[in-house]
């Protein structure tokens, strides 16, 4: 299902809410652990009904592992990142893979893959505040502590984190 190669720059916070690119790593392999730490779903669509599922398959997954105060910010970047790979990437009906990992590092990722190996196009200035679209990755970059993206085999991956200490539900 999901073939992530996990070496990656990633945009995180630092002590001044900015971004700076850092390596990230997970600590574990998604592929080697059970559905106590990931999960993942793979969709074939091709329209926008897919967006719902996805919400709806990420808020039952964080209810699952009791981290409801997650849920909004999930629900929120789910929605971009699933809305994005439906809108831009190549193929009909789109593949659309997600990966929602537990990690035992005290933080929460988000991965969305598609079959366009294309990266997108980040606009953090927001210029046309009337502008109806363009505004997905700055929502995550507001909402999620990391967000990053790379080429996969067949297309490209981009993911979010949500560190658990921000939200209360880390020691």
């Amino acid at each position: 299902m999901l073939k992530l190669a996990f070496s990656l720059s990633v945009a995180v916070r630092n002590s001044a809410n900015m971004r700076t690119q850092t390596p990230w790593q997970p600590p574990i392999s998604p592929a080697t652990v059970s559905e106590d730490v990931c999960r993942q779903k793979r969709w074939i669509a091709d329209d926008h009904r897919i967006v719902s599922f996805a919400r709806d398959w990420a808020t039952t997954t964080l209810a699952d592992w009791g981290l409801q105060a997650v849920t909004k910010d999930a629900q929120i970047c789910i929605s971009e990142l699933v809305t994005n790979a439906l809108v831009h990437a190549l193929g009909d009906p789109k593949v659309i893979d997600v990966c929602l990992c537990r990690w035992p590092t005290e933080q929460v990722t988000l991965v969305v893959c598609d079959e366009d190996s294309h990266f997108p196009i980040v606009n953090l200035s927001l210029t046309d505040p009337s502008a109806e679209s363009g505004r997905g990755l700055f929502l995550i970059t507001a909402l999620a502590d990391a967000l990053w993206w790379h080429t996969t085999g067949t297309g490209k991956a981009i993911g979010c984190r949500f560190d658990l200490r921000r939200y209360g539900l880390a020691p």
